[in-house]
């Protein structure tokens, strides 16, 4: 599971207030679930900058948080965004590491 969510590193960003990471936890679940309907739509219609901006928000709590795997999978399509080359295997690599990720974090979230 430290390859999907390195909790220990989101707890140590988060100052080590588990309570707090916690939140911020949950509220990334919501922002992270959206996600990938949001950059396929936008993908689709050709709104390159509205994908990559979209990427980029989850990508940066992601890394915050610890979710390694999402955020590396984000890092990879919002480059590839930026340089306007083919997205369609790197978007299902960050599609498939967004329910990955958010099944570690309820993990975590369970105790």
């Amino acid at each position: 599971m430290d390859s999907i969510l390195d909790w220990k590193l989101g707890l140590e960003k988060a100052g080590g207030d588990a309570r707090v990471y916690a939140q911020k936890l949950r509220a990334f679940m919501q922002l992270a679930d959206a996600s990938p309907a949001v950059v396929f739509a936008a993908l689709n219609r050709g709104e390159l900058d509205k994908a990559r901006e979209s990427v980029h928000e989850v990508r940066v709590h992601a890394d915050e948080l610890g979710c390694t795997e999402l955020a590396a999978r984000g890092r990879e399509l919002e480059l590839a965004v930026r340089a306007g080359a083919d997205t369609e295997m790197l978007y299902g690599r960050y599609a498939t590491a967004v329910p990955d990720t958010l099944c570690a974090i309820a993990g975590y979230l369970a105790g």
